[in-house]
């Protein structure tokens, strides 16, 4: 009954500071005018009620949208209703990493204290109250993590266990929403060979089949309907879908490798950690009141978290705890976000909200670090909880669009004087649109909040 508690608590927290004011800003944030304009074609096909004729973001696969498109069905074309996919799957975020925090921990504490951290993490309520994709891939990809420990607990050595074939599903679902969800099926198809090296033989039939061609055939069927071609001709006859599928995937990896623009809020991911450059995704100056949404991550949150992960990758190594929490802990960090050193070498257009399905693992490993303390020094859990719902209220009205004075956003954007030449040097009434420009050039050294 505790447990069952603990559980209804988090979600309710992180359902208020997700769905309050979901609909603030009235107009497109970030590049919800991208995505919520493909997502309203995907479900109505209205260029009269969506604005487009054509998909304008097919550098992505389409998950990710169809949600967004099932909000927007639902709730109307509306901010709110472009956002509340992002929302549910957010707050889902919580409620999943809860069971993934006990079935690895067995502690109603630890899992209480990891989901209630994600529940009030700045940058994970920012991306849920945007509709963009990485909330998505965050979900799916702790979603592939508790499947996969579920299943490693069941022992079931069929080929189609139903929650191997449940991993399979949720890690297919993560690439489908964004391609940087192959980090989670790399994750989950990782620990299954660590967890089953001492029968390799029999396990690479059940890996192939519920982590190789599960994701792909989910990864397949989300094109359904997006694509033109018949699905019965030939896959190299012109006019097949397989053809089609192969032609966009070829178009997608172009895109992805080819040459991008500058942003002045791309940043380096050596410095993600170091939050020296949060994601501005909206700002107005309306009324002599500022309103933002800045994309910045929580420093308690993450530093204790990335000591956590360090703590518990050594823990597996040096007592070779192969199938304990500590492997799983550390690996869910290690390969979310280590893999970004090196795929973003030759890519500038990179930004600190790919974070996003990072944080859930830094929460988790949060929780594994305190369960490893003994008397007092659990203490630490409570403290770091309170200290987090304190800095999320401080930094609440810039991360949700809330007016606040240029004095009060002065005090919560910290580093605010580094591009001092592009603000404005007052606040002028009814001007919307007045840091449009902040977006423009390249970004500046050091820390820069602005």
């Amino acid at each position: 009954m505790m447990r069952i508690l603990c559980l209804l608590a988090v979600v309710a927290l992180a359902s208020v500071v997700r769905l309050d004011g979901l609909g603030r800003p009235g107009t497109y944030a970030a590049d919800e005018g991208y995505y919520a304009r493909d997502a309203c074609w995907y479900v109505h096909h209205s260029r009269s009620l969506c604005g487009i004729s054509a998909e304008q973001t097919p550098e992505h696969p389409p998950l990710g949208k169809w949600l967004i498109g099932l909000g927007i069905r639902v709730f109307g074309f509306t901010p709110r209703g472009w956002r509340m996919a992002s929302a549910i799957a957010g707050i889902a975020t919580v409620a999943v990493l809860f069971a993934l925090a006990w079935e690895l921990l067995a502690s109603t504490a630890a899992a209480t204290l990891a989901a209630g951290l994600l529940a009030v993490e700045p940058l994970s309520v920012v991306q849920s109250r945007l509709a963009t994709l990485d909330v998505f891939v965050t979900f799916f990809s702790v979603a592939a993590v508790w499947c996969f420990v579920r299943d490693r607990s069941t022992g079931d050595a069929r080929l189609l266990a139903p929650w191997r074939v449940a991993t399979g599903l949720c890690a297919g679902a993560a690439v489908a929403s964004k391609w940087s969800g192959v980090l989670a099926l790399a994750l989950v198809i990782g620990l299954s060979l660590v967890a089953g090296r001492r029968r390799l033989r029999a396990e690479v039939a059940p890996i192939l089949v519920c982590l190789v061609v599960v994701p792909v055939v989910v990864y397949c069927l989300t094109y359904a309907g997006r694509l033109p071609g018949h699905v019965l001709a030939l896959p190299w006859a012109h006019g097949s879908y397989p053809r089609a599928l192969l032609h966009r995937t070829r178009m997608m990896w172009d895109s992805q490798t080819g040459r991008f623009g500058i942003s002045a809020y791309q940043s380096r991911p050596w410095t993600w950690p170091l939050l020296q450059r949060p994601a501005l995704h909206y700002a107005s100056v309306s009324g002599g009141r500022i309103r933002e949404i800045l994309g910045i991550g929580s420093p308690l949150i993450w530093w204790s978290g990335f000591i956590a992960a360090v703590a518990a990758c050594v823990h597996a190594l040096r007592w070779r705890d192969w199938d304990g929490p500590a492997l799983v802990v550390g690996a869910a960090v290690a390969v979310s976000y280590l893999p970004w050193l090196f795929l973003a070498g030759g890519r500038s257009f990179v930004f600190i909200y790919y974070m996003t399905p990072v944080v859930p693992f830094l929460c988790l490993a949060i929780g594994w670090g305190v369960a490893q303390l003994h008397g007092r020094l659990r203490l630490v859990g409570p403290a770091l909880a309170v200290a987090s719902v304190l800095l999320l209220v401080f930094w609440w009205p810039v991360l949700t669009a809330e007016p606040v004075s240029f004095e009060a956003w002065r005090e919560r954007v910290v580093f605010h004087g580094c591009r001092s030449d592009r603000q404005p040097p007052r606040l002028p009434s009814g001007d919307e649109r007045a840091w449009v420009r902040l977006l423009r050039g390249a970004p500046p050294s050091g820390w820069c909040w602005v």
